[in-house]
């Protein structure tokens, strides 16, 4: 790895990240002997999942909401919500897991959205029991998505109305196992949106 005035500069490859992250910086002087050696910080413990608000979009017209998805999990069952905004044309969507409310927001309809125009990889501690879940919303020029797991096995995920929702069951959430990629494809097969999920791969 070059350096430019002793500054540095590394990214650090998806196929790595995929697995796990950097442990260690080694340096060496231009005669290849060691010089330093620096334990990383551990890039699992600064992985936060997100989980956004905890009530309804504001703006929602909640009179007219709908449901676009859902999905049993072993804390409830989890939906995906939509509604109209009063404040600006916009929709607004909103995951439940029963009655709870875990992220949301409103997006105008112009201009049309494109590829994976949300992804939201979530851990939620819900009745003492972890529920990993994957929501998030989609462009108009994708035809079909899929999740491909840390051991490249794949499986599809519906969409409905441009959202989709995948609680990932535990036996996806061995390490070796978990989602790793979220991608899109348009008609023609053609990706037009990747997302590497590092908040799982990396998770504890």
């Amino acid at each position: 790895m070059p350096n430019t005035d002793g500054f540095y500069l590394f990214r650090v490859p998806q196929q790595i990240l995929i697995h796990t992250g950097p442990r260690r910086l080694v340096a060496f002087d231009n005669q290849g002997r060691l010089v330093a050696r620096e334990r990383l910080f551990d890039f699992a413990s600064t992985v936060e999942f997100f989980r956004g608000i905890q009530r309804t979009p504001g703006g929602a017209v909640l009179a007219r909401k709908k449901e676009l998805a859902s999905r049993p999990s072993p804390v409830g069952r989890a939906s995906i919500w939509a509604a109209p905004s009063y404040a600006v044309p916009a929709r607004c969507t909103w995951l439940q897991v029963g009655r709870a409310v875990f992220g949301g927001g409103c997006r105008r309809y112009e201009p049309p959205q494109q590829g994976l125009s949300q992804v939201v990889p979530l851990s939620l501690a819900i009745k003492g029991r972890r529920l990993s879940l994957l929501w998030g919303q989609v462009g108009v020029d994708v035809s079909t998505l899929e999740v491909r797991f840390q051991d490249r096995s794949e499986r599809g995920i519906p969409i409905a109305e441009g959202a989709f929702l995948y609680p990932v069951p535990d036996q996806r959430w061995k390490s070796g196992h978990r989602p790793a990629f979220v991608i899109a494809r348009d008609d023609n097969g053609r990706v037009v949106g990747e997302r590497l999920l590092v908040e799982y791969t990396l998770a504890r």
